[in-house]
């Protein structure tokens, strides 16, 4: 009786144990979580600041909109005829960057770049009823994929902040 009642009490501490980790990983993760969260909406707030701080800079400009005629040429196979969208104010210092861009990749269709008033920083480019949308808006438009891209870029950063201080 007296080894039944200690195996009995072992028990019961090893389930009360085991029930307390379980408890202060739940609130570890809980905590990870909120944390996490707060990030995120701390990025989404930050983000669009951030990209049009992007645009004004000539260079990064320039490499945006190269970039978007790139996947443009990838994405837009068919299009017999392009129409680049970019902010009016912009139009006179991109379209022949762009026309070279897109002629460099072999683009040999009709083109025609429109300065739209209020278009903001990026471009959209349209072929046939498929558009590319490097603006902003489009840009942050697929928020799920891009959420998932802030955490691994958080993960990554906090492995290199742990790393350096063991």
């Amino acid at each position: 009786r007296v080894r039944q009642a200690v195996a009995e009490a072992r028990r019961e501490g090893e389930l009360a144990l085991a029930r307390r980790r379980a408890a202060i990983e739940t609130r570890s993760r809980r905590t990870l979580q909120s944390t996490l969260r707060r990030l995120l909406e701390d990025a989404w707030t930050r983000l669009p600041a951030a990209l049009a701080a992007r645009w004004e800079e000539t260079g990064q400009r320039q490499q945006w909109c190269e970039a978007a005629c790139a996947q443009a040429m990838r994405s837009l196979l068919q299009a017999d005829r392009l129409v680049v969208s970019v902010d009016a104010r912009w139009r006179e210092e991109l379209a022949p960057l762009i026309e070279g861009w897109l002629s460099a990749q072999g683009r040999d269709g009709s083109l025609e770049i429109v300065g739209v008033e209020r278009l903001g920083p990026g471009l959209a480019i349209r072929g046939g009823q498929a558009c590319l949308d490097a603006t902003v808006g489009g840009l942050l438009a697929a928020r799920d994929r891009i959420a998932a891209e802030l955490l691994a870029e958080i993960d990554r950063e906090l492995r290199e902040r742990n790393g350096a201080q063991r």
